[in-house]
């Protein structure tokens, strides 16, 4: 048995895991939900110190490994500006949040995924599953919401999209992160700057010998 709980870390790696289905092409931010995010994303990675190593994957109804863990940060944010839309339909958050944890593996740092969305995975991988992933390999996942209250319009369809904050409240919540609502570009830049300056990583704690010594105890 395992207790996960939440540390402090001297540095932290990330992957960014930015949602690219057609929902982000919503009309909520300017232009649409997918520029916003990757170009506040593009800042977030500037800010960053230089030997902090940052991925980076977008998804869909699957994930995509655009960027492995990289300390150059010129390269990042060139494979960043040409992130567009997938053609794959649906969004699959489970899958993202294991492809993203993978990615982090090596490194001996703080693990965060940064996973920004519209939030509504209905595909693929139970998120409950991908939170297990998470937890077991160490990683702490914070979610941002992007999406206005009123929603925005897909204009092929004329849908109206909406965020789906449950969901990303407990992704967060189970992994020892925070969620974020991005109401606008401002709330979005915000959101990443708490998330850059966290020093905070994710530690399991082995019961399994503490509870045979005290069964045998009694």
């Amino acid at each position: 048995t395992t207790v996960w709980y939440t540390g402090s870390g001297t540095d932290v790696d990330f992957t960014l895991a930015i949602d690219a289905s057609s929902s982000m092409l919503a009309n909520d931010y300017s232009p649409n939900r997918l520029e916003a995010a990757k170009e506040t994303a593009s800042g977030f990675i500037g800010s960053l110190p230089f030997d902090t190593k940052v991925a980076l994957v977008t998804f869909a109804g699957t994930s995509f490994i655009r960027q492995t863990l990289t300390s150059n940060k010129l390269q990042l944010k060139q494979v960043l500006s040409e992130v567009s839309p997938e053609l794959v339909g649906g969004t699959d958050l489970g899958e993202a949040i294991v492809a993203s944890s993978n990615l982090l593996l090596l490194s001996n740092k703080g693990r965060s995924v940064i996973l920004i969305t519209d939030g509504r995975s209905n595909v693929g991988l139970p998120i409950e599953e991908a939170i297990d992933y998470a937890n077991t390999n160490q990683v702490i996942v914070h979610t941002i919401g992007i999406g206005t209250e009123e929603g925005g319009i897909y204009e092929p369809t004329k849908t109206i999209l909406r965020l789906d904050e449950s969901s990303l409240n407990n992704i967060s919540s189970s992994t020892g992160g925070s969620y974020f609502r991005a109401k606008d570009k401002d709330s979005l830049i915000n959101a990443y700057k708490i998330i850059s300056s966290s020093t905070k990583r994710r530690v399991g704690l082995d019961l399994t010998s503490i509870l045979l010594l005290s069964s045998l105890f009694f």
